[in-house]
């Protein structure tokens, strides 16, 4: 068997955080499709497509997780238990990171990857993302969620704006 360059394991590491990243945001678009049907259904007071949505909404996470720990173990083989291995992707996964506005959410689903690996309980802080406080992110959030107004105007003429 020939040994794997540390460039090599390098690149097998960013491509495995890549995967990561790839599968949470396929992850992350079904849970938003699947809410916005919750409108329409809620509309036609359609009570068991909602409660049908909700479940779905619910066992979509571990889902997810089961579908990528089969496809990393088919793809990464031995490596897949390898925790030397998992500290490069750890080390990798902040490049697939740059300007999203979600990192914590994406490390969050990079950890439960790990824990479904290693079955992990607890924090293994080896492995995987841990901070008492959020990472910094300079990157504007995807819409608005909030507007400005001067103040020391009237409040009816706020509220009209």
């Amino acid at each position: 068997m020939v040994e794997a360059t540390t460039s090599d394991l390098d690149r097998l590491a960013l491509a495995t955080a890549q995967l990561i990243r790839s599968v949470f945001d396929d992850f992350q678009s079904r849970f938003r499709e699947i809410t916005r049907r919750v409108r329409g259904r809620f509309e036609q007071r359609d009570w068991s497509g909602i409660r049908s949505d909700t479940l779905e909404r619910m066992d979509l996470y571990e889902e997810v997780l089961d579908h990528i720990a089969v496809q990393l173990e088919r793809e990464l083989g031995a490596r897949l238990h390898d925790r030397q291995f998992w500290r490069r992707v750890r080390t990798a996964f902040p490049r697939c990171q740059v300007g999203r506005y979600d990192t914590d959410l994406a490390e969050t689903f990079y950890n439960s990857v790990t824990r479904k690996v290693f079955n992990t309980i607890g924090i293994d802080r080896e492995i995987e993302f841990f901070r008492v406080i959020s990472a910094y992110c300079d990157c504007p959030a995807p819409v608005d969620i909030s507007e400005r107004y001067p103040g020391g105007r009237p409040v009816e003429q706020i509220v009209r704006e």
